[in-house]
């Protein structure tokens, strides 16, 4: 899985260098209405508007970038991750990616889930994307919590 999240750390700075994608990234916080130097109210903004997005498994593993998680009008966990990932870079905004996975019952680890946390003055909070949370809801909280309780956790 390092090599796929090295693949997509990669992905996002190359797409968040582009004058293209901070052009619409700035498009996306006017439309927001997003004050400047209010930083939770941007990675908020990108968020949500990441978000409007349809999430759709696909068979197998593929990244699609930026430009085709726009034009498809969607993508998985993954690419949905490199398209805000890639927009928050492009303002400045620090990232990180998280992966969520356990081990199944032959002791193999199965990950399922991956998201971004953004730097937001001393805080990282969770830039959950293929579900419509508020900024910092934790999916790895939500995982955790529910198979502590035994139940079956939906992905």
């Amino acid at each position: 899985m390092a090599g796929k999240v090295l693949v997509m750390r990669q992905m996002m700075r190359a797409h968040g260098a582009r004058p293209e994608l901070r052009e619409l990234a700035f498009r996306i916080l006017r439309a927001h209405g997003v004050a400047s130097r209010d930083q939770a109210g941007m990675v908020r903004a990108l968020q949500v508007w990441t978000q409007a997005f349809r999430y759709a498994r696909e068979p197998g593993e593929q990244f699609a970038g930026p430009d085709a998680v726009v034009r498809q009008g969607g993508g998985d966990c993954d690419d949905l991750t490199i398209l805000v990932g890639a927009l928050l870079e492009s303002l400045g905004i620090p990232t990180k990616i998280e992966v969520l996975g356990w081990k199944d019952r032959k002791g193999r680890m199965v990950y399922r889930h991956v998201y971004l946390r953004a730097k937001v003055g001393g805080a990282w909070p969770a830039v959950e994307v293929i579900h419509r949370v508020p900024l910092g809801w934790d999916p790895w909280r939500r995982t955790i919590q529910a198979r502590l309780r035994g139940r079956k956790v939906k992905n």
